[in-house]
């Protein structure tokens, strides 16, 4: 139990503990505080032969709570030689098993078809994110195949494992 000079506060994300005179907070899984980001580097993979690229740019910041990951990434490639569906790969956190995952994306320069939108998600049990084309008009889902160059802006949250 705490002693007489700790809080032990309570939100609706949990509970952590704070020392009243010097605000030390307890770390680890359970800390909720203010976290500041952490680099990352993603990597733009083919499903059946990952390859490798020319990067421009090639980065990602992610913050931890719990087992919540928030990430951003900003991928732009060139001269890719992977084979297969085209994935991103080396998030910070391997995935949560049950569920796939929905995560924001802007894009350029990928062929997703005509009339059709490009979405994402991150795989479960994995650390990557399956990029798809979506027919609005009948709600299909398409994998694409990994391009030799674009641009990829993505960002979201995912439950870790």
């Amino acid at each position: 139990f705490p002693s007489h000079d700790t809080a032990v506060i309570f939100s609706s994300i949990g509970a952590y503990c704070t020392n009243v005179n010097n605000i030390n907070y307890l770390s680890g899984e359970n800390y909720y505080g203010n976290i500041p980001p952490t680099a990352f580097t993603p990597t733009i993979i083919g499903s059946s032969g990952a390859g490798t690229g020319t990067y421009s740019t090639q980065s990602g910041n992610y913050s931890r709570s719990g087992r919540i990951c928030q990430f951003t990434t900003s991928l732009v490639w060139s001269n890719h030689t992977g084979t297969g569906d085209l994935q991103i790969a080396d998030l910070p956190y391997t995935a949560h098993n049950s569920l796939a995952q929905a995560v924001s994306v802007v894009y350029s320069a990928i062929n997703v078809g005509a009339g059709k939108q490009l979405t994402a998600y991150v795989i479960p049990n994995t650390n990557k994110i399956a990029l798809f084309s979506c027919d609005p008009a009948n709600t299909t889902n398409a994998t694409l195949s990994i391009e030799t160059a674009g641009t990829l802006i993505v960002s979201g949250t995912y439950y870790i494992a």
